[in-house]
């Protein structure tokens, strides 16, 4: 079983010792931006749950791309367009500026 425990600074060192000194537990720091990144993950797959179960409602991934505000670079665009040529409905689906 894995555990996230969200201590406090100053009491985290002397926990830390008391869980190393267990032989049953590997205790291993994090960085806050992975504490952050784990929680956001969590709270995806809990959206996708309610998703699943109609309980809230999915917004399609074309609305999620625009508000991010992808940025293409030369290379991308290059290709952008030999696939357009192949597949005219991307022009409509991922409109370029």
């Amino acid at each position: 079983m894995k555990v996230l425990l969200d201590i406090r600074d100053n009491k985290a060192k002397p926990l830390l010792e008391v869980l190393k000194g267990l032989s049953f537990v590997k205790a291993k720091t994090i960085s806050d931006e992975k504490a952050l990144l784990v929680e956001e993950i969590k709270e995806s797959v809990e959206n996708l749950k309610l998703v699943r179960r109609g309980k809230l409602k999915a917004r399609p991934a074309k609305d999620l791309l625009n508000e991010l505000k992808v940025l293409s670079i030369p290379p991308f665009d290059k290709q952008f367009k030999r696939l357009v040529k192949k597949y005219p409905s991307l022009k409509n689906e991922f409109p370029t500026s």
